[in-house]
């Protein structure tokens, strides 16, 4: 996974478009398709297979601040939410292991 770097304020605009996405998706249509991302390298969320649940993990490293956040999603086949936990935790640690720890803490 590359490391991108990230401003606060472009983490906090690309929360509020992930939202606006889900609300698109949840509310104004059923048959929606959820999207995320910039324009260029969209990526179209697909509901898992019958009788499975999908858990996408994102994270952000602020290394300055020694601290990571890490959120994550649970949907059922249907594409509806059974969870979403959001965290945050001091350290400096690789993109790889906040998305296990936000991994461990949406299993617990």
């Amino acid at each position: 996974m590359a490391e991108e770097k990230w401003a606060p304020v472009e983490v906090v605009k690309s929360a509020r478009l992930v939202l606006d996405h889900w609300k698109i998706a949840n509310f104004e249509s059923s048959h929606a398709n959820f999207v995320t991302g910039d324009v260029i390298g969209s990526n179209l969320w697909r509901k898992p297979d019958h009788f499975t649940v999908k858990v996408n993990v994102n994270d952000t490293i602020f290394k300055v601040q020694r601290k990571f956040v890490f959120g994550c999603v649970a949907r059922d086949s249907h594409g509806k939410l059974i969870e979403a936990v959001s965290g945050s935790r001091w350290g400096c640690v690789l993109p790889e292991i906040a998305e296990v720890i936000g991994i461990m803490e949406a299993l617990s």
